[in-house]
């Protein structure tokens, strides 16, 4: 069932996806490659989601300079979206919503905002759409949504949502601690208690969520509350701070309610996290591409353009993607990134 006509969803698709690095590099992210569907991009699986829940011509996509293009050739020839904006420097998650979110102002005062990760995997659509038009109806209240899926387990990517008191009138929607996952140990003392995961999925009312901004932000709030002359906007844009919602504002919410989600929610932020897609054989092993896996067992191979011969290995990641091999143990798949910025700091940027 379609959400009211007020609501519009945001998909932030600016990121460069260093998790899934070297398949996803800056040029072509993760949210442009066919990762989990060989026929289509994951930001085409996000937006094709929203069919029945949020027409095209109220889908705003956000990027970046670099895929701009691709973006909107992408939505335009497939009909995927209605609007297209780019933001002129990357600057965390806060500072696209925030920009979103005047910019909705101006046009629809009393619009809703669904915000969405051009990235995550969602397998249950329908369940997906019910946890949408219930979060519409809890932000109608003036609440900043959010939405936790259960863990799977101890995870160090991913920020945790801890219940308090039930919202009132809502058996199934919770007052949130937000809590930050720093180490390995905190995820398995998250996970043993049951917390959830933050999905990144949010919901709330544009002047709602304004008026967070204006009270934790301020100095985001002065900068892009007049800034509606689009010429001026890269000097503006530069002088914001380049951090996410969750620090920038929804740590400090005193405002923040989030509901358990049940629709099969992942987030494709690693190698390993592919486990959960990918077919394994009777070694536990996962192929993509051509290669050869002689006594292997648990491992993942991804070859794009090169044959790989992989011999003995265990609970191993080996891709091969252009002129870039990766191995390393899936247990440290979520330090790649780590990779990659020292690959920048020597001044490879070819090869990000």
């Amino acid at each position: 069932m379609s959400v009211n006509p007020t609501c519009y969803a945001l998909v932030l698709a600016g990121g460069s996806g260093t998790r899934l690095w070297p398949r996803s590099r800056r040029n072509t992210p993760k949210h442009l490659c066919k990762i989990v569907d060989e026929q289509k991009t994951m930001l085409e699986l996000t937006l094709a989601r929203l069919d029945g829940l949020i027409p095209p011509a109220r889908r705003i996509v956000i990027t970046n300079v670099q895929q701009a293009d691709v973006i909107r050739e992408l939505v335009a020839k497939k009909n995927l979206a209605g609007e297209v904006i780019v933001e002129p420097f990357g600057r965390g998650t806060l500072a696209p919503i925030a920009l979103t979110a005047f910019h909705l102002q101006r046009l629809h005062p009393q619009a809703t905002l669904l915000c969405f990760h051009a990235d995550a995997l969602i397998s249950d659509t329908t369940e997906l759409h019910r946890c949408m038009n219930l979060a519409v109806e809890v932000a109608e209240q003036n609440y900043l949504v959010l939405q936790g899926a259960t863990p799977t387990r101890p995870e160090t990517g991913f920020d945790y949502l801890a219940p308090r008191q039930v919202l009132d009138s809502y058996e199934d929607v919770y007052h949130a601690d937000f809590l930050s996952c720093v180490d390995a140990d905190a995820a398995r003392k998250y996970f043993a208690a049951k917390y959830y995961w933050h999905t990144g999925i949010l919901t709330w009312k544009v002047d709602a969520f304004i008026q967070e901004l204006k009270q934790h932000c301020p100095a985001v709030y002065e900068k892009l509350a007049l800034q509606s002359d689009t010429s001026t906007l890269a000097s503006v844009y530069e002088q914001l701070p380049d951090i996410s919602v969750d620090a920038g504002l929804l740590h400090k919410s005193e405002n923040c309610v989030f509901l358990p989600c049940t629709y099969g929610w992942m987030d494709i932020g690693s190698w390993q996290a592919l486990d959960v897609v990918r077919q394994a054989d009777s070694q536990g092993n996962r192929q993509r591409g051509e290669a050869l896996l002689l006594n292997c067992q648990n491992t993942t191979v991804d070859a794009e353009d090169t044959y790989v011969v992989a011999m003995g290995l265990q609970d191993m990641v080996v891709v091969s993607a252009g002129d870039v091999v990766l191995v390393c143990p899936k247990d440290q798949s979520q330090q790649v990134r780590e990779a990659v910025e020292r690959l920048r700091t020597e001044g490879r940027d070819s090869l990000i």
